[in-house]
């Protein structure tokens, strides 16, 4: 009976499979037809690059996740001792997947709940992961701060009128983010996360909190 089993656990992960590579077709197939009109211009500007200038700009598209990944290890190992390098880069995967599928909001809700299956609790999780996206934003607000100083000139000349509209914000999201990170939130608000939290499927064979070992994904 066991060996019967094992026989057919193997079936529903070629199902997903085949279904994983069906959609990435059809999206691809979707793009051809979205930019049919248009493949000679694309054709042209990507002949105009050599090997290296490819390898390069894969390289540093690769680069971000691996350094965000580093980022969460080194941010949520303080209160999950068993959390490793190779979970803090499938976690900064999980927030690219989550804001690929929810247009840019969904990276801090998937990165928690992975948070939870490798053990940590929902609070803990939302605070770190908050934590490290207030990091991000303040370090992509620093460089961007001396690049655009160090540029001045370029960008006077190129960007006519839209250094009107830079002064604000950068006062504002410095300010913004230290207020909702240091204010108390309402009971109702943090309820709300718990209620959620409750219609996500429970880890398997109830496995205890901070174990070393991969999350499994089987509700």
């Amino acid at each position: 009976m066991p060996r019967q089993s094992q026989n057919q656990s193997p079936a529903p992960s070629r199902k997903k499979a085949l279904l994983s590579v069906a959609i990435l077709l059809a999206l691809t197939g979707v793009l051809i037809l979205l930019f049919k009109d248009h493949w000679a211009e694309i054709s042209a500007a990507l002949a105009q690059l050599s090997l290296g200038q490819v390898a390069l700009v894969l390289a540093l598209g690769i680069t971000y996740p691996l350094l965000e990944g580093v980022a969460s290890w080194l941010i949520v190992r303080s209160r999950l001792p068993g959390f490793t390098l190779r979970h803090g880069i499938d976690n900064a995967w999980m927030g690219t997947f989550g804001n690929v599928i929810c247009l840019g909001a969904g990276a801090v809700p998937m990165q928690t709940y992975y948070l939870h299956r490798c053990g940590l609790g929902l609070g803990p999780g939302v605070g770190l992961m908050t934590l490290q996206y207030v990091f991000h934003k303040a370090a992509v607000l620093v460089y961007a701060t001396v690049l655009l100083l160090w540029n001045r000139q370029w960008f006077t000349a190129h960007a006519t009128g839209v250094l009107s509209y830079l002064p604000p914000p950068t006062r504002w999201w410095p300010g913004s983010s230290w207020g909702w990170c240091s204010s108390a939130p309402p009971r109702w608000c943090r309820a709300l996360p718990a209620g959620l939290w409750a219609c996500c499927p429970r880890r398997r064979n109830g496995r205890p909190a901070g174990r070393a070992g991969r999350p499994s994904w089987t509700p």
